[in-house]
């Protein structure tokens, strides 16, 4: 590769005019997005009990956290998870259900589940 390019000096500068030249025709066409659209909502509540056991944590703060905000309108599945002091439990919300909306359903159905 490198005897190449020494016995060939005007083909490598042509290579490299080629490639300037492409990236300029190319980069600008690029679709520049940070993030990537959505189409579903998904909400995440977790709670934290440090030292709970896990079959604790699940049988109180998780299996309520998960009846309460089941309720939400257009939840399309649950899933939860427990862990030692840890409850996670995530909403996914149908594709006509925004992230606001999503957002305020779980929120006030999680603050409702909460002792005063």
């Amino acid at each position: 590769m490198i005897k190449l390019s020494f016995k060939n000096p005007y083909l490598i500068v042509v290579f490299a005019i080629l490639v300037s030249v492409m990236s300029f025709v190319l980069v600008p066409r690029m679709a520049v997005d940070i993030l990537p659209q959505f189409k579903k909502s998904a909400m995440q509540i977790l709670t934290l009990y440090p030292g709970m056991p896990a079959e604790v944590v699940e049988k109180d703060i998780t299996s309520r956290m998960e009846r309460w905000t089941g309720q939400s309108n257009g939840i399309l599945k649950q899933e939860s998870k427990s862990l030692m002091g840890v409850s996670l439990v995530t909403n996914y919300y149908q594709e006509d259900v925004t992230a606001a909306e999503a957002m305020a359903n779980t929120s006030s159905y999680a603050m409702s589940d909460m002792y005063y």
